[in-house]
C-alpha cells in the first residue's frame, strides 16, 4: 500500500500535462490510466482513455469488456461510435455524454469504426453528494447525461467537448469539479486507491457516523450511499483483491487457481469461479487465456497498472 500511495502522488505531481495524450499510435490502440488529482481522490475513482484512431483492428478487435462495478461513470465520446451489446446482442448506440449508474454485470461494447473516448468513474456516494440523487434509480442504466443532470454541472461535463486540447480541457474540468466537490463533500470522505480500501472506508463512516450503531442501521446507511448492499460492496471489492493476487501470481508458476481463491477468501475454487463469472462473465482460467492475446480484454490489461 505504502507502495501505491507513493505512485499516486508521483502521477499527481506531474501533471496531465507529461501524458503523451496526441501522439501518434504507429497502429496500435492507445489505452491511458490517468488518476485524478488528490482534491478529486474522495470523488473520482480515474479517468481511462481510449484512443483507436491510429489502430489498424478487425472487427473482432474492436469489442470493449467491462467487468460489472459499484461506480457511477460519465463517458465522452469525443470521436467516433460506440454501442452496448444488451443480451439479445442487439446493440444500443451510447449517447456521446452518457451517465452510466453501478452495474451488477459485466458490459459489452462494440465501436463500429475508430473511436476517441474518456471515461470518468465516480463513487456512488460522490455522485449523490454532488447532485442529490440516488444512485440505485439508475442501477444497471446507461442515459444521456443531460437526462440525469442540468444547469452548472451539466456545463462542466460538456465542456469536454470544446475544441481545445486535451490536456487543458482535462485539466479545466478537474478544477471546476473540484470547487463543486469541496463545497458538497460529506465529513469523513477519504481518498481511496482501491475499490477494498473505499468499501471499508464506506463501512467504518457508516459506524461512526449517526446515533444508530445496530448492524441494521450501519447496513442501511451504506445502501442509502453506494446503491448497493454491504454484501455486495464486498464482492466487488474482492473480485479486486484477487485480480491483484493474479496478477502477482502470473510469474509464479507454482500458484494454482485453487490457492487463488483460498488466499482471497472464497471457499473454494468453484465459489471463485462462480462469482467471477458473474461479475466479469467468464471463468478464471478462460480471462487467464485471453487477457494477454485478446483486444476486447485492454480493460483489464490497464486496470493491472493499478496493482
Amino acid at each position: 500500500m505504502q507502495i501505491l500511495r507513493k505512485r499516486y502522488r508521483t502521477i499527481a505531481t506531474l501533471g496531465l500535462a507529461c501524458y503523451p495524450l496526441n501522439i501518434m499510435n504507429h497502429g496500435l490502440p492507445l489505452s491511458k490510466l490517468l488518476m485524478p488529482p488528490p482534491a478529486l481522490a474522495g470523488c473520482v475513482f480515474a479517468f481511462i482513455l481510449r484512443d483507436t484512431r491510429e489502430a489498424s483492428l478487425a472487427a473482432s478487435e474492436r469489442l470493449n469488456r467491462f467487468p460489472a462495478s459499484p461506480l457511477c461513470a460519465i463517458t465522452w465520446i469525443l470521436d467516433g461510435e460506440s454501442h452496448i451489446i444488451t443480451d439479445n446482442d442487439n446493440p444500443a448506440p451510447m449517447p456521446r455524454l452518457a451517465f452510466s449508474g453501478p452495474q451488477q454485470n459485466p458490459i459489452l461494447s462494440f465501436n463500429p469504426g475508430s473511436v476517441y473516448a474518456l471515461t470518468m468513474g465516480i463513487y456512488p456516494e460522490a455522485w449523490k453528494a454532488l447532485t442529490g440523487q440516488d444512485t440505485a434509480v439508475h442501477m444497471n442504466r446507461t442515459l444521456p447525461l443531460k437526462d440525469v443532470v442540468d444547469g452548472e454541472l451539466l456545463g462542466i461535463f460538456e465542456a469536454m467537448f470544446r475544441e481545445i486540447p486535451f490536456p487543458k480541457k482535462l485539466a479545466t474540468l478537474e478544477m471546476n469539479l473540484t470547487l463543486r466537490w469541496q463545497s458538497t463533500r460529506p465529513h469523513g470522505a477519504s481518498m481511496s486507491l482501491m475499490i477494498q480500501d473505499w468499501v471499508h472506508a464506506l463501512a467504518f463512516r457508516a459506524v461512526t457516523s449517526g446515533a444508530g450503531k445496530s448492524i441494521r442501521q450501519v447496513q442501511r446507511r451504506v445502501k442509502n450511499w453506494a446503491g448497493q448492499s454491504q454484501r455486495d460492496l464486498a464482492s466487488y471489492a474482492r473480485l479486486e483483491l484477487l485480480f491483484s493476487n493474479w496478477l502477482e501470481s502470473r510469474t509464479d508458476n507454482e500458484t494454482t487457481l485453487a490457492d487463488l481463491a483460498l488466499d482471497t477468501g472464497f471457499s473454494d475454487q468453484s465459489h471463485m469461479g462462480r462469482e467471477v463469472h458473474r461479475l466479469i462473465g467468464i471463468s478464471p482460467a478462460k480471462l487467464n487465456q485471453l487477457i494477454d492475446t485478446d483486444e476486447s480484454f485492454w480493460f483489464y490489461r490497464l486496470m493491472g497498472e493499478k496493482f
